[in-house]
């Protein structure tokens, strides 16, 4: 079940003022649930952060009239994240205005988290970044400690010795 929460009124004045960024991003009600897969995705692989679904961007809250008009997003997010892993979610309705407003709070996760085209994102500043080639995913698998350097094989960093300018070891 995910929570309703009731939140003062200078609260989301204060939240409506701050800008999107490295942690921090608003979403239309309208968006696709495939397209805010990618920032999903790309929050997990990052730093981590929160997604308020119900903000257009000029940071006017236009919430979801009914609790129900959210499912195709808490689908989403549930074919991401195990139920409760690494995701939580409220939904946030305030005085003075109209629905409900889904706020998704992502934690930086251990492993690589795809969008739902099979894609990888991390978060740049404000935007969601496609790492597409395997050098960089690998790089993320890196950071991540998916995998660390000190448990590759000397063939794994040399890459393939026979068509390389590296001199063979024997």
């Amino acid at each position: 079940m995910v929570a309703v929460e009731k939140v003062y009124s200078s609260s989301i004045d204060f939240l409506l003022q701050q800008v999107e960024g490295q942690r921090i991003d608003f979403k239309s009600k309208r968006i696709s649930p495939a397209k805010l897969s990618k920032t999903l995705a790309s929050f997990a692989n990052t730093d981590g952060g929160e997604v308020f679904v119900g903000i257009e961007d000029d940071r006017t809250w236009d919430g979801f009239q009914k609790l129900e008009d959210a499912n195709a997003i808490l689908d989403i997010a549930s074919k991401i994240f195990p139920i409760g892993d690494f995701v939580s979610v409220v939904f946030i309705e305030s005085d003075g205005r109209s629905g409900y407003v889904l706020k998704i709070e992502v934690s930086r996760t251990p492993d690589i988290k795809r969008s739902t085209s099979g894609d990888v994102y991390i978060r740049f500043g404000a935007q969601d970044l496609k790492k597409a080639d395997a050098q960089s995913i690998k790089q993320l698998e890196y950071s991540k400690g998916v995998y660390s350097y000190e448990s590759e094989t000397l063939q794994d960093s040399l890459g393939d010795v026979e068509n390389s300018s590296v001199p063979h070891l024997t």
